[in-house]
């Protein structure tokens, strides 16, 4: 399946747009004139923008001011998606539904409701909570006073949300909704129990969880009884916090903890999960990890034993895409990105090892950016109190441009406005430049941090109003 991001962003017509019988039909009506057009997100089975960027695909009909058509084509089988709200949908060939679209008058949030065709495929989000989440977690951590305690909250609350999405499920026609909501919900103990065990510990420092937890709650392999799961983030995040609680259990230290979650992954998880698991794991890792000698033997050790079971083609690529990348860092770029050409605001061309070879004997965060990315400019504007903390340190803060050559103008007056024009450069061949090819920059914002020796300590750097990449640099610096 395609990771797809679909963007509605055109309003509704009163000639009725025909379509495929793979099609999926959405008439629009939105009196506020929202300025946020209604947008679904087809989830992703790699919860990572980087690797799988979002791809547009949608057609739309305008008629009038306040109404629009959107229509999605060549949908072969349901998928599960999100609004741009966050609510979950599960969108069915031949759905035909109309929607109006509010402004919450409090909270100036967009509310949307459907009708029509599986209108509860849709609904559930808008109208139905089945999981209680932080309020639930606050008055389990509230009223926490041990582990049988908590084993007894936990199973009190997911009799109760089961008996209220049988309810709310009862009578319709598409069984799949039911089925999706029951196994979400029950993913979601695990992620009670990982913050219950977390409260215990912080009581009483004595706490040692007992292998009833074990018994309990992983009496048998875990494995997703549905695809359309491993699309849900609530699902798969509840499941990455079991392989926590069991590290617990296991009284697992962080010493090596790529090899010791895998093989917790191979004990206790099965199927097409195991294999979102390994791949999650060994790529959030080698994120963690620099290219030591030891770390690199670590990575190829995995990456021998525990690709060829990675069947699924979006979780092989996503471990592939993590072991090349980490194979790059902690190494100066190869020549042919050095000769990158980059160009300042007075169009004066130099290149990418100028700048390095420049700031040899400091760190250098790049700032990849471009001025139609609207949280690269709030992030700029957001971070100038770390950017300046991290300054006095003596890092070299780098801005570089994606930019085509016909929006250079606008680049030069929104980096004067703020206040970074003297250390903007154009990246010639923005996206497609041996530069942003090499670090395979395919979304922005992105940060690069190159260390003293002129090396790149990491692809993915925290962004610069994160507090915790002052700490990290100013340890380093002190080195």
């Amino acid at each position: 399946m395609k990771f797809i991001l679909i963007f509605f962003l055109t309003l509704f017509s009163s000639s009725y747009l025909a379509a495929n019988e793979h099609s999926a039909i959405f008439h629009v009506t939105d009196a506020q004139k929202s300025n946020h057009k209604l947008s679904f997100i087809l989830m992703s089975k790699i919860f990572e923008r980087e690797v799988s960027p979002s791809i547009i695909l949608s057609r739309v009909e305008i008629t009038s001011d306040t109404t629009y058509n959107v229509i999605i084509d060549n949908l072969k089988e349901q998928v599960y998606a999100a609004i741009a709200n966050g609510n979950y949908v599960l969108i069915t060939p031949n759905d035909e539904l109309n929607i109006v679209v509010t402004i919450d008058k409090r909270s100036n949030e967009q509310k949307i409701l459907f009708t029509g065709k599986n209108e509860e495929n849709y609904n559930f989000g808008l109208t139905f909570k089945p999981a209680l989440g932080d309020t639930f977690r606050t008055k389990l951590i509230t009223n926490l006073k041990s582990e049988a305690n908590l084993i007894a909250y936990i199973d009190s609350n997911y009799i109760n949300q089961k008996q209220l999405i049988q309810e709310y499920t009862k009578g319709y026609k598409n069984n799949k909704l039911k089925q999706l909501l029951l196994e979400d919900e029950n993913a979601k103990r695990y992620y009670y129990l990982w913050a219950g065990i977390n409260e215990l510990k912080k009581k009483d420092s004595n706490f040692v969880v007992s292998q009833d937890i074990k018994e309990i709650f992983f009496k048998e392999k875990l494995h997703n009884k549905d695809s359309l799961l491993l699309f849900s983030r609530p699902y798969t995040y509840c499941l990455i916090k079991a392989i926590d609680v069991l590290r617990t259990i296991n009284k697992q230290s962080n010493e090596n903890e790529l090899i010791k979650k895998s093989e917790i992954i191979d004990l206790h998880f099965s199927g097409m999960l195991n294999q979102y698991l390994q791949s999650n794991n060994f790529y959030y890792s080698l994120r963690k990890l620099k290219n030591s000698p030891s770390n690199q033997d670590m990575a190829d050790s995995w990456f021998k034993k525990y690709s060829p079971a990675i069947k699924d083609n979006n979780y092989a690529f996503f471990v592939n895409y993590g072991y090349i990348n980490f194979r790059k860092s902690n190494k100066t770029f190869p020549i042919n990105v050095l000769q990158t050409k980059l160009f300042n605001s007075k169009n004066k061309q130099i290149k990418l090892a100028d700048i390095i070879s420049k700031y040899n004997g400091k760190f250098i965060l790049i700032d990849n950016w471009a001025s139609w990315c609207g949280p690269c400019i709030d992030e700029i504007s957001q971070s100038k109190e770390n950017v300046s903390k991290m300054k006095e340190t003596g890092v070299i803060f780098i801005y570089l441009a994606l930019e085509k050559q016909k929006d250079v103008s606008k680049m030069i007056t929104i980096a004067t406005d703020l206040g970074i024009v003297e250390d903007t450069y154009r990246v010639f061949n923005d996206f497609q430049s041996e530069y942003a090819l090499y670090a395979d920059i395919k979304t922005i914002p992105r940060y690069i941090l190159i260390n003293k020796q002129g090396e790149v300590d990491s692809f993915y750097a925290l962004r610069p109003s994160n507090q915790a990449l002052l700490n990290y640099i100013s340890a380093k610096n002190s080195l």
